[in-house]
Order: C-alpha cells, then sequence, then structure tokens
C-alpha cells in the first residue's frame, strides 16, 4: 500500500509579521517607560531623606563626647594653692649654677613670697628635712609656693607657674596676696604614714585642750537642733596646755562623753575604728612634729605616758565614762525604724531582724560632713572644729 501525503505551505503576509514587531516592541516601550515612572516617583519621594551618617563619623563624635565630658582636674595656683578652672602660666628658665633675675620679667614680686621664718629655713632649707620648697630652679627655691602648681617641660628647661588673677593682681601691685600660702596661711604637708591617724589619737598629740558647746534654737517640738537666726563664733577658753606628750587616756576621757542606747553594754572593741589607738603611731607622729613644727620643739616627750595605750586598740578607759540608757530589743527596733525612715530600707536593717536580748555588733554610722559655703575646707578640718 502506498500512503500519499499533502503538505500545504502556509505563507504569512509581510504585513502581519511587522505589526506583530512593532506591537511587542510598543509595548516593551509602555513597560520601560511606567517603569521609569515608578522610579522617579520613589526617587522623588526619598530625595529630602538625610543620608546615613558613616560608622568612622559615628564614632569620632562619640569620642569627642566622651573625652568632652570627663571631670578635668582644676588647676592649681602656685601662690595661694586654690583649685580653679581659669589660671594665667608664667614660665621660668631653669637656672642651677648661680641665682640669675627672671630674664622675661614678668612683673611679679616673687620676693614677696621668699621664706623668712628661721624655723622653716633652718629644717627645709639647710638642713633639708624637707624638700616642700625646693624645685631644682635658683630661681624659685626658697619661695611658699604650691609645688603641685610648678611643673616642669618635658625639654627641662623651662617651669611653668600656674598662678591666678587675683594672686597675680597682687605681685604686680608688689603687694602679698590675701590668699598667699606666705601670708601666714601654710600649715604644712602631713605625710603619707600619718594620713591614718585617728582622731582619738590626733587628741593624745594635741598641745591645747578645748571645750566646745552646741548651741540650739527651735521653737518646733519635733525640731529641737534646727538652727534659727545668726550663728556666731567666738573664741573658746583653753582648759589646759601641755608641757609634757602624749596625753594621757584619762585626759582625752574627760573630753569624750558616750552615750550608749541598747540592751547590753557599751564594749569598746565592738566599735571599730571609732575609738582606735596605736602607741606606736602616736609615737612617730610626736617624733615627726618635734622635727616639722615649731610649736612641738621645745615640748617634753615622754615614753610612759605612751605605753599607757595598747598597741592596737580601743582607748584605755573609754568605757567606764559611758553613760547607758538600757532598753529592750523591741524599743531599739523603734528607735531605729523612727531614726531611719526612709523610701529604702536601711543597710543596717539586716542587724535589727533578731529578736534576741543579746547584744550584737553595733551598727556606728557615720553621717559626714558637707562644705555648704563652697570654700572647700577638708572634711578632717571641720569634723576637728565641732569637737
Amino acid at each position: 500500500m502506498t500512503l500519499l501525503i499533502y503538505s500545504h505551505l502556509i505563507s504569512i503576509p509581510q504585513s502581519d509579521t511587522a505589526a506583530s514587531r512593532w506591537a511587542k516592541k510598543k509595548r516593551r516601550e509602555d513597560k520601560i517607560a511606567r517603569a521609569n515612572a515608578t522610579l522617579k516617583i520613589r526617587l522623588g519621594s526619598t530625595e529630602g531623606w538625610p543620608e546615613l551618617v558613616p560608622q568612622d563619623v559615628i564614632f569620632e563624635r562619640l569620642h569627642d563626647y566622651y573625652q568632652s565630658t570627663q571631670w578635668k582636674e582644676p588647676s592649681i595656683c602656685a601662690v595661694c594653692g586654690q583649685c580653679l578652672q581659669q589660671l594665667k602660666s608664667f614660665s621660668f628658665p631653669v637656672v642651677t649654677d648661680s641665682p640669675a633675675e627672671d630674664p622675661y620679667n614678668h612683673g611679679l614680686d616673687l620676693e614677696l613670697l621668699r621664706i623668712t621664718d628661721k624655723f622653716t629655713i633652718q629644717n627645709c632649707i639647710v638642713r633639708q628635712l624637707s624638700n616642700e620648697f625646693t624645685f631644682d630652679n635658683v630661681l624659685l627655691d626658697g619661695l611658699m609656693l604650691e609645688k603641685a602648681g610648678v611643673a616642669r617641660r618635658p625639654s627641662n628647661d623651662y617651669d611653668d607657674v600656674q598662678i591666678c588673677d587675683s594672686c597675680c593682681s597682687s605681685l604686680k601691685k608688689q603687694k602679698v596676696p590675701r590668699l598667699a600660702l606666705a601670708n601666714n596661711l601654710y600649715s604644712g604637708q602631713l605625710p603619707s604614714e600619718f594620713k591614718d591617724l585617728t582622731w582619738v589619737e590626733e587628741m593624745a598629740c594635741s598641745i591645747y585642750r578645748n571645750t566646745a558647746h552646741r548651741l540650739f534654737d527651735s521653737s518646733a517640738d519635733d525640731q529641737p537642733t534646727v538652727l534659727h537666726r545668726n550663728t556666731c563664733a567666738h573664741e573658746m577658753n583653753i582648759i589646759s596646755t601641755a608641757k609634757v606628750l602624749p596625753r594621757t587616756p584619762s585626759d582625752i576621757n574627760g573630753m569624750i562623753s558616750v552615750v550608749f542606747v541598747g540592751p547590753g553594754k557599751f564594749q569598746p572593741r565592738k566599735s571599730g575604728s571609732l575609738f582606735r589607738v596605736r602607741k606606736e603611731k602616736i609615737w612617730r607622729f610626736l617624733m615627726w612634729l618635734k622635727s616639722h613644727n615649731q610649736l612641738y620643739a621645745s615640748l617634753q616627750f615622754d615614753m610612759d605616758l605612751v605605753n599607757l595605750f595598747p598597741d592596737d586598740g580601743p582607748l584605755p578607759g573609754i568605757e567606764e565614762g559611758a553613760i547607758h540608757h538600757k532598753i529592750s530589743t523591741k524599743e531599739v527596733n523603734e528607735l531605729f525604724h523612727e531614726e531611719t525612715a526612709g523610701i529604702d530600707v536601711h543597710p543596717a536593717s539586716f542587724m535589727m531582724s533578731s529578736t534576741s536580748d543579746d547584744l550584737t555588733e553595733p551598727f556606728v554610722e557615720k553621717m559626714g560632713v558637707i562644705d555648704p559655703e563652697c570654700t572647700r575646707i577638708p572634711a578632717r578640718t571641720l569634723t576637728a572644729s565641732t569637737l
């Protein structure tokens, strides 16, 4: 059998092919135009937006903020010793061979600050027991200047002296500045080994013994210790002047009164460092005062009196003069919560949780001292002035 297949060739007109290509091209162009329009709309809506800040700029600004917010220790005036933010700096060439005048002629009469006290000259300059007034510069040696206000340049050829406006103005007028250390205001520097002296040890080494009374005047019954009106300070009478040091424990106990409120007896060994004395520390401090303080140079020092104090312990006899106000533990708790009432719980509340009448470790709270007049008086000085 023979199969016959007929094939028909269909031909598309030329005009139909061109129309199809044109329509495809038109659709492509319309699609691109719509995409461009959409992109233009999006770009237009975000055109005013701020640009992202680079990371390196962010870290650089954070570093600047950190440096600017750091507390910087204020400069110290070399003449008066005050901490001030703005000081004038004067440069003096380092001269070590022979005395020389200031070649830069700053107009400051620094000779007004020259040490004239014979005791200070003998001990600090001649015997060199202290280098407080030596600067390895002939132009500055022997002047009563605060060392923290004098800085040697890294090149070691100049000393920069910081002076405040008030002191600078007075020195240019050839007058001793009112607050200058040389104006009988220098109190000396305490060595680091004596900076932990307790107030009882200081009383044992004191020459003068006085007493102070605090007066309160308040019309409110619930605030009997509130001061009103003006407060006047008067010189106090000196009860005794020591000729032999240290003072005996009985002398110190005569100036201290302890009122102990609690269910048991007052035990000094549980008072921590409140009444702490160390006889070795007292003796070393007296020997240092003999060499560095002219008030102690002519006094007598008795080692037998030092031996009346313990090696390290509470003041002997302090418990004998204590006044005991015996109350129950419940009353102690009530008094404690009344005195420490506040928003937060007092840190010592855990010590008051016991219901036993046994004497527990007492909690001695130091309230601190403030300087409301901002005169930068050390807390130790304010505390001592109230004793």
